[in-house]
């Protein structure tokens, strides 16, 4: 039986999935919600809490699916773990490192200053290049913000054994149809 881990998106909880993982299972997938606790955290906080879920799991043959604030954990943690089967980011965030302008800064200040600072730090392509997962796919919706598309196409391009997929007619909503069956025709 193929086995998906789900990184879930910022504030997002392990019911919200129930939709998707339905679709996922009919398909023969073995589900598994990482739970995060994103309140009064931090991304180093968040990041420490995949590592003690992943701990003693083996993913050489699993694929790992990240969205949004989990798309951006996900390489995080595969840059300090061994081969990952597959690796699928969705609509992974656009504003860390060098590409947060004070536009974004602003736009996304309820996220708190510690938060800002740490995802400042983050220099994606870097972590990208660590990665020992054989094949990435980076997945995005046809009408996300012109910002987060710009990214993830540049960001695609660091590794050279990844793809690309756009969802059509989709908006930065894992949960709704369209991005579904994406995922289920397109990539999985």
């Amino acid at each position: 039986m193929k086995v998906i881990y789900i990184i879930p998106g910022f504030f997002e909880e392990k019911r919200e999935y129930a939709l998707f993982k339905n679709d996922l299972q009919r398909a023969g997938w073995k589900v598994y919600i990482v739970p995060i606790v994103w309140k009064y955290r931090t991304v180093t906080n968040w990041l420490q809490q995949v590592h003690r879920y992943f701990a003693l799991k083996d993913l050489s043959e699993a694929a790992v699916l990240g969205f949004s604030a989990g798309g951006l954990l996900l390489p995080l943690f595969a840059s300090q773990h061994g081969k990952i089967g597959k690796i699928i980011l969705c609509s992974i965030p656009h504003s860390v490192g060098s590409s947060m302008t004070a536009e974004t800064e602003r736009y996304i200040s309820f996220l708190g200053i510690r938060r800002i600072r740490e995802l400042k730090k983050i220099d994606l392509r870097a972590v990208l290049r660590k990665m020992q997962t054989p094949h990435v796919t980076f997945v995005y919706g046809e009408q996300e913000s012109k910002k987060l598309i710009s990214q993830v196409k540049k960001i695609s391009c660091v590794l050279p054994h990844s793809s690309l997929v756009m969802i059509p007619n989709t908006i930065h909503n894992i949960h709704s149809d369209s991005y579904r069956k994406g995922l289920l025709e397109g990539v999985l």
